[in-house]
Order: C-alpha cells, then sequence, then structure tokens
C-alpha cells in the first residue's frame, strides 16, 4: 500500500480530481488488472506523488485560460505523456468496427498499462521473469543496461556492476509511468529525493523505482520528470503552463 514518509498534506488537486475519475480514465492499469493500491500505479499512488508538487494540478500562471482550464491542460498533459510512454496503446480499436470517438475514448482509457520498457512482457528481463511482477525488474540482459558513461557522469552516477548469476543487477531502462532511464536520471532523481529526506540507492537498486511504496516511486519518478527542468530543456510542466 502507497505512504508518505513525510506526511505531506493533501494538494488543492485532490479537491477536484477524485478517486473513481482516476479509475474511470485508467481502467486497464497495471498490465489490465487495473488501478489497486497494491500495484504501482493507483488513485492514491498519484496523489501521493502529487503532494511533492504542490504546483502540479494547481497552478493558473496563464491569463490565456481560466483557472479551471490551466489545472485540467496539466493534468491531460502528464497523463498523455504516462499514455503514449506506457499505455496498452492498443491500436487495433482503430479498426473500423467502431465509431473513431468510440475508439479514441477505449484507446485512452488503456494508459499505465505497462511497468517496463518494452511490456507488458520486457526482452530486456530473464524471460522466466518477464514482468508480471514487479520485482521481476531487478535483473536484466545487458540490452537493459542503459549506461552511460562519461568523465563527468562515471564522477557522480556511475553504473552498478553487481551481477546475479548470468543477469546483470545495474539495469536503467525505462520503468515508471513516465519511464525514466539511464543511469544520470535515476541519479539525479535520488538526489531530489535526499532533498525530501529520503535515502534511497537506485544506482545499485534502481528496480526500487517499481517496488517501493514508502513514498510510491513509481508515480513519483515519472511525476518528477514532468515537473523538472533539465536544461536547456524546460520541465513539460513549464510548457504547458506557458512559463
Amino acid at each position: 500500500m502507497p505512504t508518505d514518509p513525510n506526511n505531506l498534506p493533501p494538494s488543492a488537486l485532490e479537491k477536484w480530481f477524485t478517486k473513481e475519475m482516476f479509475n474511470d480514465l485508467f481502467p486497464f492499469a497495471n498490465l489490465g488488472w487495473g488501478s489497486h493500491p497494491c500495484f504501482p500505479y493507483s488513485y492514491e499512488a498519484f496523489v501521493i506523488a502529487a503532494r511533492y508538487f504542490p504546483n502540479f494540478g494547481t497552478s493558473s500562471p496563464s491569463s490565456i485560460y481560466t483557472q479551471t482550464e490551466n489545472t485540467r491542460r496539466d493534468l491531460a498533459a502528464f497523463f498523455a505523456h504516462a499514455v503514449q510512454e506506457t499505455g496498452e496503446n492498443n491500436a487495433g480499436l482503430y479498426d473500423g468496427k467502431r465509431p473513431l470517438n468510440d475508439a479514441a475514448d477505449c484507446f485512452y482509457r488503456g494508459g499505465f498499462y505497462n511497468w517496463f520498457e518494452g511490456g507488458p512482457t520486457s526482452s530486456f528481463l530473464d524471460q522466466n521473469a518477464p514482468g508480471y511482477s514487479p520485482k521481476d525488474g531487478d535483473n536484466c540482459i545487458a540490452a537493459g543496461k542503459y549506461c552511460a558513461e562519461s568523465p563527468e557522469i562515471t564522477y557522480f552516477y556511475p553504473c552498478s556492476k553487481n551481477m546475479s548469476g548470468q543477469f546483470f543487477k545495474g539495469c536503467y531502462f525505462g520503468r515508471g509511468a513516465i519511464q525514466i532511464s539511464y543511469n544520470y536520471n535515476y541519479g539525479q532523481f535520488m538526489d531530489y529525493l535526499k532533498t525530501r529526506n529520503i535515502t534511497v540507492d537506485l544506482l545499485n537498486q534502481p528496480n526500487l523505482i517499481m517496488t517501493k511504496t514508502d513514498p510510491p516511486l513509481a508515480m513519483l519518478a515519472s511525476l518528477w520528470f514532468y515537473m523538472t527542468p533539465q536544461p536547456p530543456k524546460p520541465a513539460m510542466h513549464d510548457i504547458v503552463m506557458g512559463e
């Protein structure tokens, strides 16, 4: 069950975006099992993550739109990226057997489907544990290492060299709703967590993104990536808000 070790207060987002809305939007989350607090993607995990970024879904800096429009656009942009990254993305819905609007409605309800890059079963994983459980991401083959190396990156965010038999432990392929990948992104997110008094070693245990629920990192990492600029790129949130 997702919990918050910092016990942050509720976000204003929770006043208008409800559990019923989340479940209606994403009935096929978590490999089709649906939104549930026992899985990485749930309303409970989402609102805990949102509390770490109180401007998400609440701020209204642009005068072009109303406050209601701005807050909804922010949420819609985050969800759209999640659908693109880890949605079921069932193109078969557009087979001409249903009206186009109905096909689109069903397509976008496939968000928050996959846990791992290449899912629902990922070629990066041990094919005896290919992604049906969040713990399956503990090990990977060489193609899933995603280890970027340069003098600067290796100094600050060195890749783990640990092995488990023939499999690697330092696996930085994409995980989470908006998948973060590569050791430098795992490391930067780890640095952010330290500023919130949360200590996790994501360079040696990168799959904590999917298995740690105090706080729920699968959602929190995705929202961090959406809300945080990476110069020269602005944050996705800032682009949507016109900042």
